[in-house]
């Protein structure tokens, strides 16, 4: 026991680098987890990649032209896909061309039926090299989608949008499992350190508390 103290005492940091070594296997956990749990959605059939027709989602200020084009008719263009077969939703792909730029391209996602959508369960998408997006959204059960194709300005009038399609479940690298997006990259840098820090000014008042006892 005095051989481990006193090579405790030697370490730069133990009590973070216990905290971040911790969250390190979680996260290496998780990604391990996370392609599993896609094995076996595809394996049963649940995570195939699938065309969603924009004119079967319900529509909010936003609508299909005599061309087919689609045109906003208000400020807050929605397209809300309801997840009534229990598919599993890792990606969603949108291919569509601006007539002007759309300016916030977002998707809202529930994780139960009667949840209304939230900015706190939001992602956004990457624009692709050909122009479209792609949304990646975070592994466990997916209610509902709310894909907000663009944020037309007052003064900017309609936008209309040409060869719009989505597509759900687009492949994706298996490295994508272990992306944790910027919000999770955030909670790995910081909250392991205040656990540090919290479990070292715990540690410190039981020492302070043992003196003056003795």
């Amino acid at each position: 026991m005095k051989r481990l103290q006193c090579w405790a005492r030697r370490l730069p940091a133990p009590i973070p680098l216990v905290c971040y070594g911790l969250a390190l296997i979680f996260w290496l956990g998780s990604g391990l987890a996370v392609l599993g749990w896609e094995a076996a959605g595809r394996a049963g059939g649940r995570l195939a990649q699938t065309d969603l027709d924009p004119a079967t989602l319900e529509q909010v200020d936003i609508a299909p032209d005599e061309s087919g084009d689609w045109v906003t008719t208000g400020g807050d263009p929605q397209l809300i896909w309801r997840n009534t077969d229990g598919q599993m939703a890792r990606t969603l792909l949108m291919q569509a061309q601006f007539s002007q730029t759309p300016r916030e391209v977002c998707l809202y996602y529930t994780t139960r039926a009667d949840e209304p959508f939230s900015s706190g369960k939001r992602v956004f998408g990457q624009k692709q090299d050909d122009g479209s997006y792609l949304f990646r959204l975070p592994a466990g059960s997916i209610a509902a989608l709310r894909l907000d194709p663009c944020s037309p300005a007052e003064e900017q009038g309609a936008i209309t949008l040409t060869g719009l399609t989505l597509t759900l479940n687009v492949d994706a690298p298996w490295y994508a499992a272990f992306n944790p997006g910027w919000s999770g990259l955030f909670g790995y840098l910081v909250w392991p350190g205040l656990a540090a820090a919290a479990i070292r000014w715990l540690w410190d008042g039981v020492r302070f508390v043992r003196r003056r006892k003795q």
